[in-house]
């Protein structure tokens, strides 16, 4: 009797473990080769841009699955634009998005020069509620010569659970809350920054799928 309780005491112990965690192997950001297109638009729907991210290598270790994107930049004339290297990564308990997606389009000179510093990953918990507040993050981008662009996130608050819908497939997604602020610094002008309110969908085990922000939107389109 004593070894029963003492099983079903294990069980109620790891069973809310089991239950909330990611299918990291689900995410088309860590699938090596694997091509996402995600489309910007303009507060009039128009498209405005668009991001291609190709995941260039995935690796393993101590339980957290890295993923190497390249981001190519287009302009809403398909012209191309900066390319930079990210980072996916996800531990089942956690998926981590790269805050160089955030970035606005960069010229490609631009995109060459860049360094980073800062806390540039936003986490995503396996277990989130509505009413929930998350973690932030901040992104440094300098490009020499006193340019910089810094990208903070703060103020993140799950809000809700919605089905998104877009060219590339169906997700049940966690509606997250957030304010973003961009600040950009260019020598010897004095820093300029504006701040919104943004919203994101993210799929658990997948990524985030859609933005909402106040110029405008972005959408995974495609998958392959």
């Amino acid at each position: 009797m004593k070894r029963t309780n003492l099983y079903t005491f294990f069980l109620l112990l790891v069973t809310p473990i089991a239950a909330f965690t990611q299918d990291c192997s689900r995410s088309p950001y860590l699938q090596r080769n694997a091509t996402i297109e995600i489309t910007a638009y303009n507060q009039k729907g128009s498209v405005s841009g668009r991001r291609v991210c190709t995941v260039l290598d995935v690796r393993a270790d101590s339980g957290t699955t890295t993923a190497d994107i390249r981001i190519q930049q287009f302009s809403k004339r398909n012209k191309p634009g900066g390319v930079l290297t990210g980072r996916m990564k996800c531990s089942g308990t956690f998926f981590w998005m790269d805050m160089k997606l955030l970035l606005p389009q960069l010229p490609s000179s631009n995109a060459q020069k860049a360094k980073f510093s800062g806390e540039g990953f936003l986490p995503y918990p396996s277990e989130m509620k509505a009413g929930d507040t998350l973690t932030g993050g901040t992104l440094v981008m300098s490009t020499g010569k006193g340019t910089a662009i810094t990208v903070a996130v703060f103020n993140r608050r799950v809000a809700g659970h919605d089905s998104v819908t877009t060219t590339a497939g169906t997700w049940d997604c966690e509606r997250i809350s957030y304010k973003k602020k961009l600040s950009f610094k260019m020598n010897p002008l004095p820093e300029m920054s504006t701040t919104e309110d943004d919203t994101d969908w993210f799929a658990p085990g997948v990524g985030v799928v859609k933005t909402e922000t106040e110029d405008g939107a972005t959408a995974i389109t495609s998958i392959k």
